[in-house]
């Protein structure tokens, strides 16, 4: 009995390991292939690669960098594609999609293909124009430092003073220039993720807590004139915080 008892135990222990060297494969492959398809997009969307782009700081580098961007062909594959976001000074430079809820790009790439590295996203109240007063775009915090974990670079305040500029190529080939001005580890339900800001009182609202919550001084005070986008991804495995930037709109460049 106690002989049949060991082989249960080893039965289990190997069925466990079986499970486990499964779900770590599958990452595995979620990750080569992510990265494939990514590479394809900037292909297919006519771009430079962003890693060498360190340079990138002017409107004439932001100009030239976007100056063959083809978002048309990239919508040939998936309609729901609505632009590209490029961060000078980090790795993230990919295609940006919109579907009728905030979870569907948490597990498919921008081609529709399910991969739990997912693509970044606007969130499904917002327009997909950025036209809102406050843009908001999520984004994994992957393990092979891609998708959106260079924003925990933003912690720092050099990365701010060398790389301050978020950039997004809309469906009307316009630049969109942001300048960083908060970032922090904040509330995955705070103001940071309001939508639909109309009044002028709740727009102070939202400059006041995204300023009140910075990790550091950038000396940049937005006004509610202004319009905003707002980057969120994960800290850790807890999801109990998030790692937001926010930038607000410093230059419209026509492509």
């Amino acid at each position: 009995m106690k002989k049949y008892g060991r082989y249960v135990i080893l039965l289990i222990c190997i069925v466990v390991f079986l499970i486990s060297f499964y779900k770590v494969a599958i990452h595995v492959k979620d990750y080569v292939v992510g990265r494939s398809d990514y590479k394809d997009a900037t292909e297919i969307a006519n771009l430079p690669d962003i890693s060498d782009q360190d340079k990138l700081s002017s409107s004439e580098d932001f100009s030239k960098f976007f100056k063959d961007c083809d978002i048309t062909s990239l919508q040939k594959k998936n309609k729901e594609v609505s632009g590209w976001i490029c961060i000078p000074g980090t790795n993230i430079s990919y295609p940006i999609c919109q579907h009728k809820d905030n979870s569907y790009y948490l597990t498919h790439t921008y081609n529709k293909e399910i991969n739990y590295v997912g693509t970044p996203f606007i969130d499904y109240r917002c327009n997909n124009d950025f036209t809102d007063y406050n843009t908001i775009i999520y984004a994994h915090r992957m393990k092979d430092k891609t998708m959106f974990s260079a924003l925990h670079s933003y912690r720092e305040k050099k990365q701010w003073k060398d790389y301050p500029h978020i950039l997004i190529y809309t469906l009307d080939k316009e630049i969109l220039v942001y300048k960083i001005y908060s970032a922090f580890k904040g509330d995955p339900d705070g103001i940071s993720y309001s939508s639909n800001i109309s009044s002028e009182d709740d727009k102070k609202e939202f400059i006041e807590y995204t300023l009140a919550n910075a990790e550091y001084n950038t000396d940049i005070t937005p006004t509610t004139k202004d319009s905003f986008i707002t980057l969120s991804t994960c800290i850790d495995s807890k999801h109990e915080y998030r790692m937001i930037v926010h930038g607000v709109l410093e230059e419209t460049i026509k492509n």
